[in-house]
């Protein structure tokens, strides 16, 4: 694996000596159950995630203060762990996600929400904080379409946006739903648009309020930003500087889970930018900085001899400057890789 020019060994969790620079920071085999350090059975100031089964880690999103959040699935539970960079274990909390489950969200202070279609179309939002034990907090949320993407605003409100449509709201449990982007003639709309856009497959709110979405259309997934007036496609120099460029694989049927991507396209970044996942010319896995109005990106890891799948998927997310990132079933850090 190539970060940022250096080639890194990731098969077969192998122990090769490592560049400076990369550090893989849990091979995700530990011995230890998350389980058990959900119910206080282990000390976490004595561990760290390697001696964690964190193989199935699908998901990787800030947290506050320089940490990160994951979401890790084994065969009988889910859970979110909060990480530091260098792999402390801050917290580990429960979350109840399945096969019927079509997103699934998660903000820096650990508010998580997701959407289950089985449930009469129902968003289930619950609230994580402050001690991350069982989710009866949470509110059951009204979908006001069908959804296949969110993002949790804050511990009262989420945005979700459509799988077949360019429609994205902002419910809450104590006010109406807002229609931020509807198609033409939608007299709800805040903003409308003649095209179809394709199905949003992910999305996150910026600082100023303006929010990038994915948009997965039949010419290629494209990177999106809509603000109070419009939406437009974030500019590049041509398809192929595409940062969103997905696998040609995607979910088919109402059976799949539509959260589970072998590549994570979407995450928040620093300063109005955002966090990139997806494919470059030769097929390669990139992470990119993508400013959102410019369309000016910055390339943080190239994963060369990574082949994502849904079962050993590429996300990310910065702790700091730092970037974490899953590979081969495996967490890596890239220290000082958004270093000013």
């Amino acid at each position: 694996m190539n970060i940022g020019g250096a080639l890194v060994s990731t098969t077969a969790r192998s122990h090769a000596q490592r560049p400076a620079g990369a550090q893989e920071i849990a091979d995700g085999n530990g011995p230890r159950d998350l389980g058990k350090a959900w119910v206080g059975q282990v000390d976490l100031e004595e561990v760290t995630l390697d001696d964690f089964a964190m193989e199935a880690t699908t998901l990787v999103r800030p947290g506050e203060d320089g940490t990160v959040n994951l979401l890790v699935e084994s065969q009988f539970d889910t859970y979110l762990v909060r990480s530091t960079a260098v792999g402390g274990v801050d917290r580990v909390g429960l979350v109840f996600v399945d096969a019927r489950t079509r997103a699934f969200a998660v903000d820096a202070d650990g508010t998580y929400g997701w959407l289950n279609r089985t449930f009469g179309g129902k968003l289930s939002l619950f609230v994580g904080e402050p001690e991350w034990l069982m989710p009866d907090q949470g509110s059951y949320l009204d979908a006001p379409f069908e959804a296949d993407a969110l993002d949790v605003v804050d511990d009262e409100s989420v945005i979700v946006a459509s799988g077949d449509g360019p429609r994205i709201d902002v419910i809450s449990a104590d006010a109406d739903a807002r229609r931020l982007l509807g198609p033409v003639g939608d007299p709800d709309a805040r903003v409308t648009t003649d095209e179809s856009l394709g199905r949003i497959v992910a999305l996150t709110r910026l600082d100023d309020d303006r929010i990038a979405f994915v948009a997965a259309a039949d010419d290629g997934d494209r990177l999106y930003l809509l603000d109070d007036h419009a939406v437009r496609p974030v500019p590049f120099d041509d398809t192929s500087s595409n940062p969103v460029r997905p696998l040609d694989a995607s979910p088919a049927d109402d059976l799949s889970r539509r959260d589970r991507l072998a590549m994570t396209p979407l995450a928040p970044g620093p300063d109005g930018r955002v966090l990139t996942i997806g494919l470059n010319d030769d097929d390669v896995p990139e992470i990119n900085l993508v400013d959102v109005d410019t369309g000016d990106t910055e390339l943080l890891a190239t994963l060369d001899g990574v082949e994502p799948t849904v079962d050993e998927p590429v996300s990310a997310a910065l702790a700091g400057h730092d970037l974490v990132f899953t590979a081969h079933g495996s967490i890596w850090r890239l220290a000082d890789a958004a270093g000013e």
